[in-house]
């Protein structure tokens, strides 16, 4: 599975959550079966 998480900036799991899911300017994606995070 994973999981979608709207940020405001590319720095992967340290960056500050973006408050509006549709317009975010980055997503950062965790995928929990191979456990590891990447952003777009």
């Amino acid at each position: 599975m994973r999981i979608c998480i709207p940020t405001e900036t590319d720095m992967g799991q340290v960056a500050k959550v973006y408050g509006h899911f549709g317009s975010a300017p980055y997503f950062t994606i965790y995928d929990t079966e191979k456990e590891m995070w990447r952003w777009k």
